[in-house]
């Protein structure tokens, strides 16, 4: 048999029952699309469970005043009631008893806000314009007026950068020294520091700001470092040396241990430690309960849409097969000419597979216009970003294989009857 022939065969079977034939894409394309959606939710929260639980912030112990702790809805494991000073970087010296305690460290949320024409222009009628200050700076080269109002950052101390991994790109990091005598100095994120180095050197590479100055309305900051880039939100903010002082909201002690598995012994020492201290109202609690919580309710989630889809991928399956196997029992007399005339079984069995394979690759490819957008829409609904083309392509592919396998079981026994039993058909 002739593959002209063949093919126009096949064309002209596809034509009689285009109807039937797209009515068969669209099934393939709805059960293929749902499960290639529940795949790529599945796998995108398995690899964002392994990623949130290896953040250093959730290999940690946060001791905070219990306002404090109660507001951040953080599950506190231990509280102690006692009367005195509030938190001071004095408290850190309890990790030295703790073996399980690798680092310890001041976190504190922090702004500063730069003097530029536009900032002078919106506080002429305070004591604090520093009109006079900007008018200096433009006469001084080492002095940075940066165009942005305000940054973000922490006011830390310098076992911080050691337990977040930081390190420096340019120039050093700060040192207990420096937060013991108050040093007008300061660190910048990756990022931060190009975009201040856009603003006020027009383009010039970062390491310009080094021994720099910058302009602020909390004075004169001495750029002594830049870091790494760490692919976070730690490329975008500014670090400076913590001062123990009365601040709202209290400054937070965070203690990071060596393992997870060490964060409740380690928490339960740190309270015994601050319970016996004079002290009021402190918390010693462990941000990863958490997390752990949210990454089960999202695995459970995942999961049960996954089977629920997967259910619905088989049955769609079934149908598919099913109608496979009726329009191959309607040409059965047409095999069986043509095995009369010739063809193999072999050959017959081609023609099936290739209008099995166009039929439901179609729908396969069909059901990429809208599997990853409700792969992504599922995402955002349990909070998880960066949703990937890479898992709904991966899930398209292993459905539209399932689907495929059951596809080809009618394909092949139609092709498989004897050409005296395929004569007979009417």
């Amino acid at each position: 048999m002739k593959r002209a022939e063949a093919t126009l065969l096949m064309v002209r079977h596809f034509s009689e029952r285009f109807t039937e034939s797209i009515l068969l894409i669209i099934l393939v394309a709805l059960g293929v699309g749902v499960a290639s959606s529940a795949i790529a939710l599945a796998s995108r929260t398995w690899q964002w469970s392994r990623q949130i639980l290896d953040v250093p912030e959730y290999r940690e112990i946060v001791v905070g005043m219990r306002d404090e702790a109660d507001a951040m809805q953080r599950a506190a494991i231990r509280s102690v009631s006692a009367v005195g000073s509030p938190l001071t970087t004095a408290d850190l010296s309890i990790a030295k008893s703790i073996p399980a305690i690798t680092h310890a460290y001041v976190e504190h949320r922090s702004m500063i806000h730069f003097i530029n024409d536009a900032s002078v222009r919106r506080e002429a009628s305070t004591p604090r314009c520093g009109k006079s200050d900007l008018a200096n700076a433009r006469n001084d080269s080492s002095i940075i007026i940066a165009e942005q109002e305000e940054a973000k950052g922490y006011e830390v101390t310098p076992q911080f950068f050691a337990a977040r991994t930081l390190e420096a790109m340019l120039g050093s990091l700060f040192s207990d020294k420096a937060c013991e005598e108050g040093a007008q100095v300061i660190v910048l994120g990756k990022n931060l520091a190009e975009e201040l180095t856009r603003q006020s050197r027009n383009g010039a590479p970062p390491s310009l700001l080094i021994g720099k100055k910058l302009l602020t309305y909390e004075g004169y900051l001495t750029v002594i470092g830049i870091l790494k880039e760490a692919g976070n939100r730690y490329d975008e903010i500014f670090f400076l040396p913590w001062q123990d002082k009365k601040v709202l909201p209290p400054p937070q002690l965070r203690f990071a241990v060596a393992s997870p598995h060490q964060i409740e012994e380690a928490c339960a020492q740190l309270s015994a430690w601050f319970s016996r201290s004079a002290t009021e109202g402190i918390v010693c609690f462990n941000p990863r309960h958490a997390v752990e919580h949210l990454v089960k309710r999202n695995r459970g989630i995942s999961l049960l849409i996954l089977f629920l889809s997967f259910s619905g991928l088989f049955m769609s399956a079934v149908n598919v097969g099913n109608i496979f196997m009726g329009r191959g029992m309607r040409m059965r007399e047409k095999f069986g000419i043509l095995m009369a005339l010739g063809a193999s079984q072999k050959e017959v069995l081609r023609l099936l597979s290739v209008e099995t394979l166009v039929i439901t690759l179609s729908g396969a490819l069909l059901s990429l216009t809208f599997s990853a957008p409700l792969s992504r829409s599922m995402l955002q609904a349990i909070g998880i970003e960066g949703a990937s083309s890479v898992f709904p392509a991966y899930g398209t592919l292993v459905s539209w294989l399932f689907i495929l396998a059951f596809s080809f079981i009618p394909a092949y026994q139609n092709a498989m009857v004897r050409p005296t039993d395929a004569m007979r058909v009417r």
